[in-house]
């Protein structure tokens, strides 16, 4: 690459590119830090510890610059989540779709978040984590046990992945990019 090439490209990331905050929150070994990595094309198949309080990185991809701030799924870091939440342009909550019982849990603290006066109309992308294994629940189950078609107050969009597989991570990213 030239350098008139290399200054332009510059030149328009100063006046094209996004800025985007996303805060990841979900129950404890969901995969959020797992889903981190995958969003930033990083190994995801090495052992991952327990994030603890929250994670900030910074992922681009192209000109646009997103703050990732992954939250720890831990009773006691739960009163954080609202102010990271409040900070972001949009929430994931991450979900272990293979695990029954957690689906359940996640569905009665998802209620939680949207009562949150303060996160009203803010975006949730709901990530069916953990789809690469066979007892995981598809879309359908999903939606019908977190009452997901039910949420008329702002937008939420479900996305069935494997952040360990980097499966329909893109869908992810572009959803994203394309409404910020």
């Amino acid at each position: 690459m030239n350098l008139f090439t290399r200054f332009w490209k510059w030149l328009l990331s100063l006046f094209w590119s996004k800025n985007i905050s996303i805060t990841i929150i979900g129950l404890p070994a969901a995969g959020k830090t797992t889903l981190v990595r995958a969003l930033a094309n990083q190994d995801t198949e090495e052992y991952i510890v327990p994030t603890i309080g929250a994670s900030n990185s910074k992922v681009t991809i192209g000109r646009v610059n997103i703050d990732v701030h992954d939250m720890s799924g831990n009773k006691k870091s739960r009163p954080l989540w609202d102010e990271y939440c409040n900070r972001a342009d949009v929430i994931l909550y991450v979900i272990d779709s293979s695990d029954q019982e957690a689906v359940t849990a996640s569905e009665i603290q998802l209620s939680e978040i949207l009562h949150s006066e303060s996160l009203l109309q803010k975006p949730i992308l709901v990530i069916a984590n953990k789809q690469d294994l066979p007892e995981s629940l598809k879309s359908d189950d999903i939606m019908a046990r977190m009452k997901l078609e039910n949420i008329q107050d702002r937008v939420v969009k479900l996305f069935c992945i494997s952040a360990k597989k980097k499966t329909n991570i893109d869908s992810i990213i572009n959803w994203i990019v394309n409404e910020f």
